[in-house]
């Protein structure tokens, strides 16, 4: 029988493991449907990349953003609030009126991505060093 410690480090891996696909959810979930988007938006297919970029971009300036939140609030709210973003982003990116408000919300996303990436790579050194930063 495993005790309450193994089964909390078994979650906590495979949680850290969730926070750090979201980089890549966010680019290969997105791929397959570039053709279809372009007639759906009625636009080109450079427009539609835009939002792979701008999603990229996202990852970039939210790891700026949530990197220092989580060291001055602690790694909770930052991490709820950047999954909360991702998930409400997700949502509006569906019903994305235009080409314009789906890239503007797929940084948005990549933005919200972002905060599980730096969190969980934080908790990662953590728990294998001992060491916190903030």
């Amino acid at each position: 029988m495993m005790s309450a410690k193994n089964n909390s480090a078994g979650f906590i891996f495979i949680f850290l493991g969730m926070l750090t696909a979201f980089a890549p959810f966010v680019t290969d979930m997105y791929l397959p449907s570039l053709p279809i988007m372009t007639s759906y938006f009625n636009t080109s297919i450079s427009m539609v990349q835009m939002g792979l970029t701008f999603s990229m971009l996202g990852l970039a300036a939210g790891q700026l953003i949530f990197g220092p939140l989580s060291d001055k609030f602690g790694r909770r709210k930052p991490l709820i609030t950047s999954i909360v973003l991702f998930i409400i982003s997700t949502f509006f990116c569906i019903y994305a009126p235009t080409i314009e408000a789906f890239v503007l919300l797929r940084f948005v996303q990549g933005i919200g991505a972002s905060g599980g990436i730096v969190i969980a790579l934080v908790l990662g050194i953590i728990s294998v060093t001992g060491i916190c930063f903030g």
